[in-house]
């Protein structure tokens, strides 16, 4: 996502002048036979696209993230290899749990003789099902043990008191995707879906039915999920915060739902009590009452098994897994099972995902690494406090809220000040099956064990092995895990114009999302609440219009186009996100020493952007991504942010007519 490197990693200040001997980008990724100004994505990733070959066990692999991804994965082997022999690292708890969890997932012989069975007996409930009316109970049990099923229900903050957690009930239950999968009369269509009738036949023959009867229940359950998915909101449509509230409480809940069991499910995952419950999608409720009176008691059976074997099919033998990885081949399009090894580093991950980070980060990333990093976030808060003070188009009033959520924000480097407790979690070497479901359980009783207390502020959810970064705006904070924080995103090794390129500009985008179409409906305390200027927040909306219809413009694949509403958040924080480093590299470094004589180092600074992002993937992950993923697809996000940029222009001399140069260009930061 390496010890070497990330060891390497933080042994200056991040502020620190370049010196002789610093690595620049890497020249040899770039097409320079490409203007800059013509398709600066191949000029800065076409030799790497060229000379890449894509993984067969990947639909997508992108430089900056899956790179460091394998060599996270490697050195988490490594660990739970030395865990399973019983080498122990006294530094890190549970380190028995994660050898035991990794040993019985890598146990194929034990898988194939024992994981049917233990299967078979993890269903029997749903087989002794007697009536649709006692649904409440078996819903439950499910829940917990992580199969989504009919509809989603946890901890959530209140959006509007964000010191306290509350339930929340929202759409779920379905397998495709997204909703126009269920809806789109294409041929792409129409072939997902048969994917998935497979899937479900597979399943159900596996769970014990006749071939025939398999395949009549699998077209049943694809039937009653579009029904579930007619009541859901598009991606899109989830994005605003305000749509998504709706206190109805726990008596609006039964109103809604009348034909569902509500006392009996809350009793079942022990919040019997329970009264504070936030609906985010109203109509899906009123939609799945009806649809659970016209449900037949044998159909419903059949698509909670199939719920059950998709959530648990990695755990099963070949042929329930093949068949789950035939469905997403289809749909994603990589052509082979990821090896075993990779499967059960992510399992063990999933499973144990905060002490699986402590172990990473007792091997990596030392208190030195978290001090440097947080110093690079505090330059680029300075930039942004900067533009916030000379933004022209925000009023007085609004410019000074802005600036107090920027000051109350927290900002977190590398992993958390305090782990989390897997006090009780226990794993065997001969149960993949049931290690697995245990831990679903353990997991849903400590989420569901937060609801009615408070936020607790330092808690991390996103583990610190993770290549990934987050902002929460009902918290206002931001984190980064140790896992991204590697070459080829920032190294010591590299000059400050490419470090700041690329994760000083993740650090700008995170940062940005506290203020994009989201992230600004919530004040300092992660409260939503509007605090805009309506001129000034008419003025925002019209600038954000025209990212929407910039990114409307981009064919991802066919006749498959970006969703510029979908993708609006993460392109206002991609743009935002490059304004706010190249300000902080400029405040940072005043006479910056390029290492590679050929680029400038503005040039560089554009170019770590670019190469973070350089990427090959499958036509059908790109339709997917296009179809479901608030972020645009690598190339648009190189492309759409510097077509809008005077400073990229600048630093490569391009002129008003070339292609990276957008005629009405785009700036809402």
């Amino acid at each position: 996502m390496k010890i070497q490197i990330l060891f390497g990693l933080f042994l200056s200040f991040a502020g620190a002048p370049a010196m002789a001997g610093l690595d620049s980008v890497d020249s040899s990724s770039m097409n320079t036979k490409v203007s800059p100004c013509d398709d600066f994505y191949e000029y800065a990733c076409g030799r790497w696209i060229e000379k890449t070959d894509l993984p067969s066990d990947k639909p997508s692999w992108v430089r900056g993230f899956d790179e460091v991804t394998l060599r996270n994965q490697k050195l988490l082997k490594e660990i739970f290899e030395d865990y399973a022999k019983g080498k122990f690292d006294p530094d890190v708890p549970y380190a028995k749990q994660m050898g035991n969890y990794y040993a019985a997932c890598m146990d194929e012989q034990s898988i194939r003789k024992n994981a049917r069975a233990q299967f078979a007996k993890q269903i029997e409930p749903i087989q002794k099902l007697e009536s649709v009316d006692k649904l409440a109970p078996l819903v439950a049990d499910l829940h917990l043990k992580g199969v989504d099923a009919l509809f989603a229900f946890g901890p959530s903050q209140d959006m509007k008191n964000s010191e306290l957690m509350i339930g929340d009930a929202d759409q779920g239950g379905m397998g495709l995707p997204a909703k126009e999968y269920y809806l789109k009369d294409t041929p792409e269509m129409k072939k997902l879906r048969d994917a998935y009738v497979e899937v479900n036949t597979t399943g159900l023959k596996i769970a014990g039915y006749k071939e025939e009867d398999a395949k009549k229940a699998a077209q049943a359950i694809l039937a009653f999920e579009t029904k579930l998915a007619k009541a859901s909101l598009n991606p899109d449509e989830r994005r605003d915060p305000e749509k998504m509230y709706h206190r109805l409480e726990r008596k609006g809940l039964i109103k809604s739902t009348p034909k569902f069991d509500w006392a009996v499910y809350l009793k079942g995952l022990g919040e019997e009590n329970l009264t504070k419950i936030n609906v985010d999608v109203p109509k899906f409720y009123t939609d799945l009452n009806k649809t659970l009176k016209d449900v037949s008691l044998a159909d419903m059976k059949a698509y909670l098994i199939a719920r059950t074997f998709l959530t648990y099919a990695p755990t099963l033998d070949d042929e329930a897994v093949n068949a789950r990885f035939k469905y997403y081949q289809t749909v994603l399009g990589m052509k082979e099972l990821p090896p075993r090894w990779k499967r059960c580093v992510d399992s063990t991950g999933g499973a144990m995902s905060m002490a699986v980070g402590r172990a990473f980060v007792e091997k990596t990333f030392g208190a030195e690494g978290k001090k440097i990093t947080t110093e690079m976030m505090h330059s680029v808060e300075r930039a942004m406090n900067v533009l916030l003070e000379g933004l022209p188009w925000m009023d007085k009033k609004t410019r000074q809220f802005a600036i107090k959520k920027l000051a109350a924000a927290k900002n977190s480097m590398g992993y958390p000040d305090k782990w989390r407790s897997y006090e009780g979690l226990e794993f065997t070497r001969d149960s993949y099956v049931q290690n697995s479901m245990s831990a679903g359980v353990f997991e849903s009783r400590y989420q569901l064990g937060k609801i009615g207390k408070p936020v607790d502020r330092d808690e991390w959810d996103m583990p610190p092995y993770l290549v990934n970064a987050e902002n929460m705006p009902n918290m206002n904070q931001m984190r980064f895990p140790a896992g991204i924080l590697q070459k080829p995103n920032f190294d010591v090794h590299q000059t400050m114009a490419a470090n700041y390129g690329a994760i000083g500009l993740v650090m700008g985008h995170e940062l940005t999302h506290g203020y994009d179409d989201e992230g600004r409906k919530f004040d300092e305390h992660g409260n939503m609440k509007d605090w805009w200027d309506k001129k000034t927040a008419k003025e925002f909306e019209k600038r954000s219009q025209c990212l929407v219809n910039q990114y409307n413009d981009y064919i991802v694949e066919g006749d498959v186009h970006l969703n510029g509403k979908l993708t609006l958040g993460e392109n206002i924080a991609d743009q935002g996100g490059a304004k706010l480093a190249y300000s902080a590299w400029k405040m940072t470094e005043k006479n910056p020493v390029p290492a590679n004589k050929h680029l400038t180092p503005d040039q560089e600074f554009f170019l770590g952007f670019a190469q973070m992002w350089c990427a090959k993937s499958t036509p059908e992950f790109r339709k997917y991504l296009a179809r479901t993923n608030p972020h645009s697809l690598p190339k648009y996000r190189v492309v759409g942010v510097l077509s809008d940029s005077e400073e990229f222009a600048k630093a490569f001399s391009c002129k008003p007519g070339d292609k990276m140069v957008r005629k009405d260009r785009c700036e809402v930061w």
